[in-house]
């Protein structure tokens, strides 16, 4: 999931695209899985849902990542920076 956010960072990326994209509409997905994997990744980055400073909220659309990751260092450097990455 992170490096999907990351790939698409500065966009607003919906609940539903993350499950089609990331597990590709898996039968055991739901929403609420995408949200606990959220919570599960701003834990491991030291974020809080109250006051994020890497994994935005958009209430009632979806989640986001800042444009400019302040965190950059911590990503494997693997992860493809593109303007819209589909994998």
């Amino acid at each position: 999931m992170i490096c999907y956010l990351y790939a698409n960072a500065g966009r607003i990326i919906s609940r539903d695209e993350l499950l089609s994209k990331v597990w590709k509409c898996q039968q055991t997905m739901t929403i609420r899985t995408g949200d606990q994997t959220i919570s599960s990744l701003r834990r491991k980055l030291g974020d809080h849902a109250e006051s994020p400073r890497y994994l935005i909220t958009v209430n009632g659309v979806g989640y986001t990542l800042p444009k400019e990751m302040p965190f950059i260092g911590i990503l494997p450097p693997w992860i493809p920076k593109t303007e819209s990455a589909v994998y």
